[in-house]
């Protein structure tokens, strides 16, 4: 499961991420024409629940967080304040 703590971020938030098996997994921020502006992550994770740190410099706007993992992809929308 994927997740933004909290949804419509002012400043810093969280990307919590339940990884059900340890893996290796890519987790990025893209802007909502689909370009990565920041990598959150990009290698091996242990399971249970996994948290990333947003990029503070994000705009107000409207991005999606993007988990790959085995081939598999997950988008979720979220927005900066």
């Amino acid at each position: 499961d994927l997740s933004v703590v909290a949804n419509g971020v002012d400043g810093a938030g969280t990307v919590l991420y339940n990884a059900t098996y340890a893996t290796t997994r890519r987790v990025e921020v893209l802007e909502v024409l689909g370009r990565s502006i920041a990598v959150l992550h990009d290698g091996p994770v242990a399971s249970g629940i996994v948290r990333f740190a947003l990029p503070e410099h994000l705009q107000g706007g409207v991005y999606f967080v993007h988990a790959v993992q085995d081939g598999r992809d997950r988008a979720l929308r979220f927005t900066v304040r």
